[in-house]
Formats: structure tokens, sequence, C-alpha cells
């Protein structure tokens, strides 16, 4: 073959047949010292699977670019049951996990790839060290954007694209394996780690969204937006209202315990599920939000919608805590396109601008509602803007009704927004929105100050406080009104 092909061409041709020898060679190799590596790991001595991690890590660092993808999917299987143990060796699978994420994730295949994703999954998840859990969110991020610089390979014309099409489908495989890790996360019983995981996912679909294809839309939002929700406002209502506060050891007198002091506003398991609903609402919201033209696409989006407008509305009337109603309020204006009392967008939080994007943060405090993210994204179409403003309009009326104390922050925030959103979608409102606008201001008004939580509205208020009268008869005569 050398003679016939030319020298270059033989010399080439012998290289290919050497380097396929060897490839095989290696995996031959490979094969039985990974899987005594798997089996050593785990044994039920300490020592050995510290000493097999030990080991793993110095086969990563020195030959990860010869490894088989069969060397990987067993590596990355022997790394996934190191947190199941939640023992001491933890932190040394992590430092494995850790090399991959940082130096080899090019090198892994799909399979290796979508188990990778598992094994951070794992290590964020136990219990043994929250640091590590932190630090494992950042690194599924570091997937997450990995995934998203994948390119499909050149398109064969005889293949009729199949090679393209088959690219698309793994990848947007292993998009719902890195959400539904997050997902995951987003119900953790520590309030830093699932906060922080729920701040990456609502993060990641913010910046990568536009890459989504819609079936992976779809399932994002069926699968994973939705019963997040749902398990988030399960928990909140399970929730213990009990001190959290964690004994530090006893005082030297021999009196009482001391005891960690935490913040009223999250001193109960109940108010640090609260805290967690009021990121997920505001994070699911500004999802439909900036990507509706995409969501639009999906088959049954107007299923989705109404979905999405009962889970807000379960919400703003939901009993306990002001800040989840008032929050999910804030994500129904905000869907209405109604920022604040001005119309205006508000700034990022200093929360949102300085936040690594690297590692789960700790929580935060709520945000309020001057300080929520920018949201953008088209106008609703009519359909659905009616339904938004019907079921804003039920939720209101119920919590105007109900007249409860505890609800100022509430009314507050449905005054601030109710006549700025009729001054910039007026032209929206048929005869009966009309009408429902007028009943909601009429209750407004009517609300006594300590309900309400400052004095109530009057109509010169409701009209822009128009003409401004300087007369002191005339100001009595209102304040006379606004008693009666």
């Amino acid at each position: 073959r050398r003679c016939s092909s030319g020298g270059s061409g033989g010399n080439g041709d012998n290289d290919n047949v050497e380097y396929h020898v060897s490839q095989q060679r290696s995996k031959a190799l490979q094969e039985p010292i990974v899987n005594s590596l798997a089996q050593l790991a785990s044994s039920t001595y300490a020592d050995t699977r510290e000493r097999t991690l030990e080991c793993v890590y110095v086969v990563l660092k020195s030959s990860s670019q010869t490894l088989q993808p069969d060397a990987w999917q067993c590596i990355l299987e022997l790394l996934s049951k190191v947190p199941q143990r939640n023992d001491a060796l933890i932190p040394l699978g992590f430092r494995a996990v850790e090399f991959i994420c940082r130096d080899s994730l090019r090198l892994l295949g799909d399979n290796a790839l979508a188990k990778c994703l598992v094994t951070i999954g794992n290590y964020a998840a136990q219990t043994y060290d929250v640091n590590i859990s932190l630090t494992a969110g950042g690194l599924l991020m570091d997937a997450i954007d990995f995934i998203a610089r994948l390119r499909p390979p050149r398109s064969d014309e005889d293949d009729g694209g199949a090679a393209v099409a088959a690219h698309e489908q793994r990848v947007s495989a292993l998009w719902l394996g890195a959400f539904g890790q997050l997902q995951r996360l987003g119900i953790d019983d520590r309030p830093d780690v699932r906060n922080g995981a729920l701040t990456l996912l609502f993060r990641a679909l913010a910046s990568h969204g536009n890459e989504l294809p819609v079936d992976v839309w779809k399932v994002t939002v069926r699968r994973v937006l939705f019963p997040l929700l749902a398990a988030v406002r399960a928990s909140v209502s399970q929730a213990a209202s009990t001190n959290v506060s964690k004994e530090l050891g006893q005082k030297h007198s021999g009196g009482g315990p001391v005891l960690m002091l935490v913040h009223h506003s999250r001193n109960t398991e109940q108010k640090q599920w609260e805290e967690t609903m009021v990121v997920a609402i505001g994070g699911v919201a500004s999802v439909f939000r900036r990507f509706y033209g995409a969501l639009r696409r999906i088959d049954d989006f107007s299923h989705c919608w109404m979905q999405l407008m009962r889970m807000l509305e379960v919400l703003i009337t939901a009993d306990g805590a002001a800040a989840v109603p008032s929050a999910a309020l804030r994500a129904m204006f905000d869907i209405l396109a109604v920022r604040d009392a001005t119309g205006a967008t508000a700034p990022a939080t200093s929360t949102e601008r300085n936040a690594s994007p690297r590692r789960l943060q700790p929580t935060p405090p709520p945000a309020s509602p001057e300080e929520q993210p920018p949201v953008a994204g088209p106008p609703l179409d009519g359909k659905l803007w009616s339904d938004a403003w019907t079921t804003c309009y039920r939720a209101c009326m119920a919590l105007l009704e109900a007249r409860s104390a505890d609800r100022a922050e509430v009314y507050m925030l449905i005054t601030d927004n109710l006549v700025a959103m009729f001054r910039t979608q007026h032209e929206r409102f048929s005869s009966t929105d009309r009408q429902r606008f007028y009943r909601m201001l009429r209750s407004l008004a009517f609300l006594p100050a300590s309900v309400a939580g400052r004095a109530p509205i009057s109509m010169a208020a409701l009209r822009g406080r128009a003409g401004g009268s300087s007369n002191g008869q005339q100001q009595q005569q209102q304040q006379q009104q606004q008693q009666q």
C-alpha cells in the first residue's frame, strides 16, 4: 500500500492503523484498571476507599487526555456514589469532580457528560459539608455554560441532516438534565443551598433561554418550573413555625443554653421557606415575561398560561405572612407590564449585580418592589392579558373583602400599582374591565386606616390630585369626605 499510494500517503495510512491499534490496546488496559478501582471504592474499609480516591485523582491528572469513554463512565459512576456515605471522604471525591469540571468537560462524551451532571448534583445535595454543596452548584453552572457552547457537526448531504438532528436531541437531554439537578436542589432542606440553586436556575434560563428549542422549553415549564412552585408551596404549608436558632453551648454560670441569633425575618423554618417561595415566584414570572415569544410557540401554551394564573391566584390569597402574597402580586403586575407606581423598569438589585455565577450565593434578603430585576419582553396577546387581569382582579378583590390587618403591605402594593396600570394599559380595558377597575378603587378608598397601613386614599388622590387646590376650606372638605 505504501508503494502504490506514495510515501506521504503511505505514512498517513500507517499512522492511522497504529493509532487504532494503540486505542484498542489502551482500552483493553484501562478497563481492568478502572473496574478494579470501582471495586475498591466500594470497600467496607475507610482507608481503602481513601487510597482509591487518591488514586483516581492521580489518574485524572496524569491520563485524562487518554481515557476512553467507558473509563470515564466508570470513574464518574465511582465518584457519584461517594456522597451516599456522607462521611469524611466526600472532600476527596469532590476534588476529583472539580478537576473534571474545570479541565476535562471537553473530553467527555454525551453519556459521560450526562453522568457528570448527576454526579455534581449528588455532591451538591450531600449534607456533610455545606461549602461543598455551594461550590457544586457553581460547577453545575459551569457545565451549563459548556453545554451552551456545544456546536453541531458539519451537515452531510448524504445523511439529510440526521447528524445535526441527533446532536440537537442529545444537547436537549443535557439541558433538561442540568435544569433537573437545579430543581432538585431548589427544594433542599438548607435555605442557602435551595435559594442559591433557584438563583442559578433562573440565571441559566435568562442567559441561555434564547438558545433553547421549543421542546426543551415545554418540558422545562411543565416538569421543572411548575412542579418546583408546587413543591415549595407544599413545604411552606408543612414547615414548622418554631424558632430555628442553633445552640452554641452552655453559659458558664450553669444557666441556659447560648443560642445563635437569627434575624426575625427568617428565624423559623416557615419564614425561611416563604423566603424561598418569594425567589421562586419572581423567577418563574420573569421567565414567562422575558421569554414570552419563545414560550408562545409551545403547542399547549394557553394551558400553561392558565396554570400559572391559577398558581398566582392561590399564592396571592394564601394565608401566613404577607411576603408570599406580595411577591405573587408583584409577579402578576410584572406580567401585566407594570413595574412600580411610575410604570418604569426598576434597575437590577445589588445582589443580582454582584453575585458570582460560579458559586451558590448565601441567601440574600428578599428584594423590595423597587429592587426587582428588570424584565423585558413583547406585549401579551389580548386574550392572555385579559386572563391575567381577570385573575388579578379576582385575587385582589378577595384580599380587599377580607380587610385583614396583617395585609397592609399587600394593600399598599395594590394601591401603588393599580392606577399606574390603568394609565399605561387603559386601551386594553373593555367596559367590563373598567367596571372592575372602578370597583377595586372603591374598595381601596373605603379601607380603614387601621387595615390599609396608612390613611385611606381619597378620590382626589385617585385622580392624580388634579388641581392641587390651595384653598383651606376645600382641603377641610376633602378631609371630611375622606373621614366619611
